[in-house]
């Protein structure tokens, strides 16, 4: 091992910090986006903001619920979406971007690493058959552009690297949790402010809780993404091994991605063009 760097085997497996729960693949889908969103919370009360919606009660009526402090609240929401979320869903995608780049990169090196070893074992082969008193013998078979230690120098900072990518991921969707549990407070404070005779079909109300659900349900699925690229990482596998965690890495890339058909960035997006289109007519 080379002074300075440090042997990929004894960088912690990644399983050994705190993992985030994973959604048994035996359950409904629904019911486990149902129970992923009551985590720690505890049965739904009563009065939770679904069952207000169903039912206003008379106990919003105590809130101010002025008009310009109704709008600053809806703005705030937004904002919380468009310049919170939104940003740190960016970010995220950079991030798992950068994992299956460097699960590629750790798998060239690997790979040449190997080939070195057998282009060293046929060498010593044929010096042992051949005649080696002249020293340019076999120079034809030698390989002089990158040595055993730069590619273990190579492989240890690809193995650096990854792992400091996936401690970025597991604190960016942990940032992106709160950010949701923030706009959770943000639409409660919204429907709390709407007196009991308001049509809940109000655009601004039906945009939020569209926007919310949208939200929650992207979080859902990339936490669960998440939780899939963290638990296919072993950086002690083998060359067919560390194939299928780049392919995992490369096949949740391409779906966190905006460009993707099923993201919801369109969808959102939408959403919040159509509410500004539907305030502009309400001004004027």
């Amino acid at each position: 091992t080379l002074v300075g760097t440090i042997p990929y085997h004894t960088i912690p497996h990644p399983l050994s910090y705190p993992l985030m729960a994973s959604p048994s693949p035996t359950k409904d889908p629904q019911q486990a986006f149902r129970d992923f969103m009551l985590q720690g919370r505890g049965p739904v009360p009563a009065d939770s903001p679904s069952t207000r919606l169903r039912t206003p009660t008379s106990s919003r009526t105590g809130v101010p619920s002025s008009p310009r402090h109704h709008k600053q609240i809806q703005e705030a929401f937004y904002k919380t979406l468009q310049h919170d979320w939104w940003e740190i869903d960016h970010v995220l995608a950079q991030v798992v971007a950068s994992v299956a780049e460097l699960r590629r990169r750790w798998h060239v090196v690997q790979k040449a690493m190997q080939q070195q070893q057998q282009q060293q074992r046929d060498d010593n082969q044929n010096n042992n058959n051949n005649d080696s008193s002249d020293i340019w013998n076999n120079y034809h078979h030698h390989h002089f552009y990158l040595t055993s230690e730069d590619l273990e120098l190579a492989l240890c900072h690809c193995v650096r690297k990854h792992e400091k990518t996936l401690q970025n991921l597991r604190s960016l969707l942990s940032q992106l949790s709160q950010t949701q549990e923030t706009l959770g407070r943000k639409l409660e404070h919204i429907l709390l402010m709407t007196e009991p005779t308001t049509n809940v079909t109000d655009n601004h109300h039906r945009y939020a809780i569209q926007l919310y659900q949208t939200a929650a349900l992207d979080l859902y699925q990339k936490q669960t993404w998440g939780h899939e690229l963290l638990s296919s990482w072993d950086p002690s596998s083998g060359q067919d091994e560390m194939r299928a965690q780049t392919k995992v890495a490369d096949k949740i890339a391409a779906q966190w991605s905006r460009s993707h058909p099923k993201s919801p960035w369109q969808q959102i997006s939408s959403l919040i063009s159509q509410l500004g289109e539907d305030g502009n007519r309400k001004d004027t």
